[in-house]
């Protein structure tokens, strides 16, 4: 599922401890940088690749294209295994580059 998450902010991007059993990451190291600003990024590596995602309409499309979800898309993704990733808020911008598709870049 995800393997790695990284944190950016101003350009620059640092790996999080992220917890695989328990799916928890560990930010208290970086509330300095996220009080202190108006937006950051996650980047988050996957193990497998998306395949498709939920469009503005709530319907599935195959990833063919580039694809941007903004605050009024569902955030909801479906891996190469089949394994469906939601998010719990609408808030952030998802983008997933179809040549890169392990890949999802999430934008405060």
């Amino acid at each position: 599922m995800v393997k790695n998450i990284d944190f950016g902010h101003n350009g620059t991007f640092k790996t999080l401890i992220f917890d695989k059993k328990r799916f928890k990451v560990v930010i208290e190291s970086l509330i300095d940088h996220v009080v202190n600003t108006n937006s950051f990024d996650l980047r988050f590596e996957l193990d497998k690749p998306i395949t498709r995602v939920r469009n503005h309409a709530y319907e599935w499309e195959e990833l063919s294209n580039d694809f941007v979800a903004n605050k009024f898309h569902p955030k909801i993704i479906q891996l190469a295994d089949g394994t469906y990733l939601q998010s719990n808020i609408t808030a952030g911008i998802w983008e997933v580059n179809k040549l890169n598709p392990q890949y999802s870049f999430v934008a405060f």
